[in-house]
């Protein structure tokens, strides 16, 4: 069974992924990997808020719990992902990624990669 560093570490090796960061529900950085440019404990502790109102956002459009969201920005996109009850995956990207190859993996291991949390 693959650890949470070797899933991090596997995917950060992807062309166009700039960073992987595994945090709790809380913004804590549980594990991530990224170039010295970026502070994974900044970020992580920025996630919840986006999670936060994605939530609402499906109450009150009734179409149910959080799952991913992408964010598209000038230089890449933030993809966000819940895994498990307690745990977001987040996934820094340059626009070149492959995006539907990424999601497709993202959302095939989102439960094993929960189980390791």
């Amino acid at each position: 069974m693959q650890t949470i560093r070797e899933f991090a570490t596997a995917l950060r090796r992807r062309p166009g992924v700039e960073a992987v960061i595994v945090s709790g529900r809380d913004g804590l950085l549980i594990e991530g990997t990224a170039g010295d440019a970026l502070d994974l404990q900044d970020l992580a502790a920025r996630v919840p808020s986006f999670v936060s109102e994605a939530v609402g956002l499906g109450e009150a459009s009734r179409l149910g719990d959080f799952v991913t969201g992408i964010l598209e920005h000038d230089q890449g996109y933030a993809i966000v992902s819940s895994i498990g009850n307690d745990a977001l995956l987040t996934v820094l990207t340059t626009k070149s990624v492959d995006l539907g190859s990424l999601l497709f993996d993202v959302r095939s291991q989102r439960s094993s990669i929960g189980s390791l949390v």
